[in-house]
């Protein structure tokens, strides 16, 4: 989403604190996408949803905008591994990494989830912000099947 460089902090904290820790890491990631706002860098979480759910031709883009965003609005919200993409969508590692090349040429290279190496393993997570902008949009494209199909 940025050209900050983001890197995964992990800390062992009392059961009680979770949720302050957690608001307290999103309040400095919306500061770093205000901060990066000025430099001219995408920061409107809609926009870019709608950019990236809206752009391109493959019907495996939404299917991995949908199954990442399912996955952000889990509490913390989760990584998916590169094999749990492949079996979701159920297409192999290259037709995958076609999507995910097309997704970053589309919005050059402002992507709408994170990608990040867990344990060695390929994987990408998506903000709870953009999951929840993605799915407005998934909702959004079911509604207006249904009423084309009502007609």
């Amino acid at each position: 989403m940025s050209n900050t460089k983001w890197v995964n902090f992990t800390a062992t904290v009392p059961e009680w604190a979770v949720t302050a820790m957690a608001e307290h890491a999103l309040r400095y990631t919306e500061e770093a996408v205000k901060q990066d706002a000025s430099k001219g860098e995408v920061s409107d979480v809609a926009a870019l949803a709608a950019k990236a759910y809206r752009t391109g031709k493959s019907p495996h883009r939404r299917a991995l905008l949908k199954l990442l965003a399912h996955a952000g609005m889990a509490s913390p919200p989760r990584w998916v591994s590169w094999q749990e993409i492949c079996d979701g969508l159920n297409i192999n590692g290259s037709t995958a990494s076609g999507v995910l090349g097309a997704l970053t040429r589309d919005l050059k290279g402002h992507l709408p989830f994170e990608r990040e190496n867990v344990n060695g393993i390929a994987s990408l997570r998506m903000h709870p912000k953009m999951a929840n902008e993605i799915l407005k949009l998934v909702e959004a494209d079911a509604e207006a099947t249904l009423r084309a199909a009502g007609e």
